[in-house]
């Protein structure tokens, strides 16, 4: 048996398999009813909201709508032979079919017999379909991993990727409140995706190092292979492997393995062995960090550099809009860089585990080590004073990927292996846990969090904290 189907009412079922037959079962008596035959195994069944109608589809690649009230049937339409249908769902009015097949492409078919119309594309076979209650969109998973969601009206919105699993999507379904959608894949994994919230992905999941976020929001991704890409896909590649990326309102600067600097493509600067990336527009200074040099400092409109000495081993680094510089090592040690350059060592080295995230605002610094502890400090009006405190923020699993603090500083974001938190500066208070999935990056800018993950690639979200956390999708079969 491949497919099976509820009526509305409850007091039905139908069924297909391999004999070709569409069957409906009267559950009041068990006694089955042969509908009639496709010609080759059933894969997919649906009833109609008001259970009067029956549709089918099988690997004779034909769809049909089956009266069981009548003891009628026709053939709604059919796709091309070998590119059967797998995934099935009729809209709440009952006016369309939504299918999903085996090359990927989802379809609507009104059920008045008007043509068929395309929705979208996955990149490997649609193995399932869902409906929102309103009748507003569409959402498929497919073998590409990806849930997507496709607007049937107006008012629906833009297509777009809801996010990725790391193996084929088997189902998907929507909350009926239309808030939500859960899905779930062949490695027994569930997710929840928030639609207010939702993340959009590139598509883009392999050998993903860096993420950055320009002033309209828009994201962009380097990778091991030296591929540069925005959200539309590839723009441009390095002649090396991308280590960091950053945006200073009109160009895209991008660190290589080799120290190279590149601002749209064109050689800017270079810092041999460095390993991380800031700017500050307001600040008006570019900051590279890692290697001999330790720290590096740019003037944006122009000049001399200046260095400064630091660990040699600086994995992380940030910059505030007054030119103070936090920076990281895998040493585990944490500086305060001040506005004239002095360097003051907060956290020594050998202290903590490494360190692989910074961030700093107006008044804060953070810091997120590879153990998951994430220290919040507090800097004096100068950065200079006695007053940098270091407090213990939050201490979750694993290493601490990213940190950023919203541009109002009142919030501070961690991505790691528990995936997106939100935490009130400066109580510390979880204000939300935006997504569960791990990450090992973070870039914020223009109310947009970009990150990177193995299972969903390059993801964008719109940032709402004053909204509720979301339920913590569950990693059980």
């Amino acid at each position: 048996m491949w497919a099976v189907a509820f009526s509305p009412d409850g007091r039905q079922i139908a069924t297909g398999g391999r004999d070709t037959a569409v069957r409906v079962w009267n559950l009041a008596d068990g006694l089955p009813t042969v509908l009639g035959t496709h010609d080759d195994q059933v894969r997919v069944l649906a009833f109609s909201p008001d259970g009067s109608t029956i549709v089918s589809s099988g690997r004779d690649s034909v769809i049909r709508l089956w009266w069981p009230g009548a003891g009628t049937s026709e053939i709604l339409g059919s796709t091309t032979p070998g590119k059967w249908i797998e995934a099935m769902a009729v809209t709440p009015d009952g006016a369309d079919v939504i299918t999903g097949s085996y090359d990927g492409a989802v379809r609507a078919w009104p059920l008045d017999g008007s043509p068929r119309r395309r929705l979208g594309q996955h990149e490997g076979q649609v193995w399932a379909a869902a409906v929102s209650p309103d009748g507003t969109f569409a959402v498929t998973g497919g073998g590409d991993g990806r849930v997507c969601l496709w607007p049937l009206a107006a008012s629906a919105g833009p297509e777009r990727i809801l996010g990725r699993h790391g193996e084929p999507v088997r189902s998907v379904s929507v909350s009926p409140d239309g808030t939500h959608v859960v899905s779930s894949a062949a490695d027994g994994i569930v997710h929840i995706w928030d639609l207010d919230g939702a993340p959009e992905s590139s598509g883009q999941r392999q050998s993903l190092t860096a993420v950055a976020v320009d002033p309209a929001g828009a994201v962009y991704s380097g990778a091991l292979d030296g591929h540069l890409r925005d959200q539309a896909g590839e723009i441009r590649r390095l002649g090396t492997g991308v280590r960091a990326l950053a945006h200073d309102g009109d160009r895209l600067l991008a660190l290589g393995d080799d120290g190279m600097i590149v601002a749209d493509g064109v050689a800017y600067a270079e810092h041999p062995g460095a390993r991380a990336l800031a700017v500050n527009t307001a600040a008006e200074v570019l900051v590279a960090a890692g290697g001999t040099r330790g720290v590096t400092i740019w003037p944006l409109a122009g000049g001399p550099a200046r260095h400064v000495a630091c660990s040699t081993q600086l994995q992380a680094v940030a910059v505030n809009d007054a030119g103070v510089i936090v920076s990281g090592a895998s040493s585990g040690s944490v500086a305060i860089i001040s506005q004239d350059g002095q360097a003051r060592l907060v956290l020594p080295a050998d202290r903590t585990p490494p360190i692989w995230s910074v961030a700093i605002t107006t008044g804060y610094a953070a810091s997120g080590d590879h153990h998951g502890t994430i220290r919040l400090w507090r800097l004096s009006s100068d950065a200079t004073g006695t007053d940098i405190i270091g407090s213990v923020l939050a201490e979750l699993a694993g290493p601490i990927g990213g940190l950023a603090f919203t541009e109002d500083g009142t919030a501070l974001l961690s991505a790691g292996e528990d995936g997106l938190r939100a935490w009130a500066i400066p109580d510390g208070r979880l204000l939300r846990h935006v997504r569960t999935e791990p990450l090992h990056a973070l870039a914020v800018h223009a109310g947009t969090a970009a990150t990177l993950s193995d299972q969903l690639g390059l993801t964008r979200w719109r940032l709402d904290l004053n909204r509720p956390p979301l339920p913590v999708p569950s990693d059980s079969p």
